[in-house]
């Protein structure tokens, strides 16, 4: 049926999915002032990427329409989309903490955790939905850790970040999990559909 051969190396194991995002302008101008601890958590200048513990791709539902016909019922596609579920996320939290911060000061610029309002303190000029979003790419690897598959969410924004458990007596790493909204949601197989 397939010439694709499963390597008994290619396991579903943690990191191997990253995320992947540019920052929209608003952390752009908030990082300079964060700039080596951001740096060492894998947040750049101008784009993030983080290996992922966990992550949960919302489902994919076209609406299906039912026609009365005869004593019963046909069933057509009614050629729409289901509103799309959150992509929720979960990372480890570095050290100093810097991706954490750097999404929950997101969030603040959304809904100010003082003021209550958006873009509280001037941080950018921009305004609409371009001011606040960014495009978001999960990609997953191989055992050799090239690329194989993309998920692309496009005009995405945090909505949720749960609460974090803090243990003393608990020797694992922190992690934390975030949930965003998204307008659309492309994928790409790089191994059945290579670029030519």
């Amino acid at each position: 049926m397939s010439d694709i051969i499963q390597s008994p190396l290619n396991k579903t194991v943690s990191d191997k999915f990253v995320f992947i995002m540019n920052l929209p302008d608003c952390l752009k101008n908030l990082q300079n002032k964060y700039i080596q601890a951001m740096t060492e958590a894998g947040i750049g200048r101008n784009s993030i990427s983080w290996s992922l513990t966990k992550l949960e791709i919302p489902r994919n539902s076209i609406k299906a329409q039912s026609i009365p016909y005869g004593g019963g019922h046909v069933y057509i596609s009614s050629h729409t989309k289901t509103p799309y579920d959150a992509l929720t996320i979960e990372f480890k939290i570095d050290n100093k903490y810097a991706n954490y911060f750097t999404i929950y000061e997101w969030m603040n610029l959304i809904y100010h955790e003082r003021d209550g309002y958006y873009n509280a303190n001037k941080i950018t000029d921009k305004i609409g939905i371009d001011a606040y979003t960014t495009n978001i790419a999960v990609v997953g690897t191989d055992e050799y850790n090239n690329p194989v598959i993309q998920w692309t969410f496009t005009h995405a924004f945090p909505v949720e970040m749960p609460s974090i458990k803090l243990d003393y007596q608990n020797t694992e790493e922190i992690t934390c999990s975030c949930s965003f909204m998204f307008s659309q949601m492309y994928i790409k197989n790089f191994a059945l559909s290579p670029e030519k």
